[in-house]
């Protein structure tokens, strides 16, 4: 007794007033939660005064959430620069109210894979806005090698004029009922 080392303490379990809530959010496929987050930014830029019809189509790790909120852009990501992705995107641009202007992120990955849509399929949809549809730092006749876009196409993000300032986060209550509001995604709360 007293010779060998001390076992370590065990850590004492929080009470349960003090647990952090746990939340499941659950969807069938990566890119269900684009129509539903899009859905999300729009009613959020709209409840803070701001116009809501700028939207940014994002593709793959092609994104980014700070230009998004500065420029006011709803965000609408694509998993892929796939054909398929780009319907969804026509299909939410089907059923939602028109946007003044679409930038269209396309990542390149470097090969003419199966599925794959042009450049001039995603410009045609971009060209779905009422003032200004464009493919944002992307050189068609490149894509999909036109690695540079990477570098241009945050350049053009930087380009747009409006900026706004940084929101205060948005509450989990009220982006889970507005996601969950979309078919097939399900947010809530387990404890």
């Amino acid at each position: 007794m007293g010779t060998g080392p001390r076992a370590p303490r065990r850590p004492r379990r929080r009470r349960r007033a003090g647990r952090a809530p746990l939340e499941l959010l659950r969807f069938d496929t990566p890119q269900r939660l684009s129509p539903a987050v899009a859905d999300l930014y729009r009613a959020w830029y709209t409840d803070r005064g701001l116009p809501a019809d700028r939207l940014l189509a994002e593709s793959f790790l092609l994104l980014d959430p700070w230009q998004a909120l500065r420029t006011g852009s709803v965000p609408y990501w694509s998993v892929f620069g796939t054909e398929t992705a780009r319907a969804g995107l026509a299909a939410y641009l089907d059923g939602t109210d028109p946007y003044d202007e679409i930038r269209v992120l396309l990542f390149n990955h470097g090969t003419d894979s199966i599925g794959l849509a042009s450049a001039a399929d995603w410009g045609r949809t971009a060209e779905r806005a009422r003032k200004t549809g464009v493919l944002t730092g992307v050189d068609p006749a490149a894509y999909p090698r036109d690695f540079a876009s990477l570098v241009r196409s945050h350049r053009g993000l930087r380009a747009i004029r409006a900026r706004y300032p940084m929101p205060l986060p948005l509450d989990a209550e009220t982006a889970a009922a507005a996601v969950s509001a979309r078919e097939g995604v399900d947010w809530r709360r387990l404890r």
